[in-house]
């Protein structure tokens, strides 16, 4: 009677804990307005001490013409827009005023491992500032460090750009880190 009683107990218990864990939410569908997260990067300020870490978020880019060059490369030559949001934080809805809209135009061949050739960037603080301001100079290297399916990883390496926070005043930036971009359906 007691090996009965405990092939029972033992049978209650497999059912009871396959129930709990069938409790999840994995039945919630994914909530498309929910940010993306696609990387993180690091921006210092060359001219202060001030250095900060920026979680990326619904990054995608677009072309008005992109011409598939082989599995994996894009040719840009009439231009690409790249867009990211960053965050100070990962939480999207604690914004503070450092969140930045970046945004870069890129030309040429992209293809796993090629520099990419930047024609202009705009960096602009979310919230403060009602003006994006756009460069035309950079330095340094920015990689495509992956291409999966339509999606392209940029790698940043000592890129640099003057930001300028009014019309009279710059301050020099330099950007480290991958950042993962989603191609952008036309609407």
């Amino acid at each position: 009677m007691k090996k009965y009683i405990s092939y029972l107990a033992f049978a209650l218990f497999a059912v009871f804990s396959l129930s709990l864990a069938s409790c999840g939410d994995d039945d919630e569908p994914d909530n498309p307005d929910k940010p993306q997260y696609c990387g993180k990067i690091v921006e210092k300020r060359l001219n202060t001490s001030r250095e900060t870490t920026y979680y990326a978020f619904d990054g995608e880019w677009k072309s008005g013409h992109t011409g598939v060059v082989g599995t994996g490369i894009y040719d840009f030559s009439d231009g690409a827009t790249f867009i990211v949001y960053l965050y100070e934080t990962q939480d999207v809805d604690e914004w503070t005023i450092h969140d930045v809209y970046w945004m870069i135009k890129v030309k040429g061949e992209i293809a796993t491992g090629n520099e990419v050739t930047i024609h202009s960037t705009s960096w602009a603080p979310m919230m403060g500032y009602s003006s994006t301001y756009s460069c035309e100079d950079t330095e340094g290297s920015v990689k495509v460090k992956s291409i999966k399916g339509s999606n392209i990883t940029l790698e940043f390496k000592d890129f640099k750009f003057d930001y300028y926070i009014d019309f009279t005043k710059t301050t020099d930036i330099a950007i480290n880190g991958d950042i993962t971009f989603a191609q952008k359906e036309e609407d």
